[in-house]
């Protein structure tokens, strides 16, 4: 995955209350190797996202999307961002999306 998403979804986490411990805990990782997405030397995997997926009862769409910071949307396109950002809180994410179990994430 693209450094700047794991970086994004790691400060998420941060704003929502998390320790760097704690986040690698959800993932099954070490608080350095979280401390190393944090600075952009590293970079998260669809398993950890899983994992994270699973720790946090919510779709990952709805995770990535939350933690996508609006101003990198480009300005024509805010306005679509913003309403499909509500729509998937409303609806809790993709209808149908795949998650964690159909990955084998334990």
């Amino acid at each position: 995955m693209y450094p700047a998403v794991s970086r994004d979804v790691v400060k998420y986490l941060q704003r929502r209350g998390m320790t760097l411990r704690q986040i690698g805990e959800v993932m099954g990782l070490s608080e350095s190797f979280i401390s190393h997405v944090l600075h952009g030397r590293r970079s998260l995997t669809l398993r950890h996202l899983a994992r994270l997926e699973k720790a946090e009862r919510r779709p990952l769409a709805l995770i990535l999307m939350e933690s996508a910071d609006p101003e990198s949307a480009p300005p024509e396109l805010k306005a679509v961002y913003e309403a499909f950002r509500g729509l998937m809180a409303a609806l809790g994410g993709f209808p149908g999306s795949v998650r964690a179990q159909s990955i084998g994430v334990a």
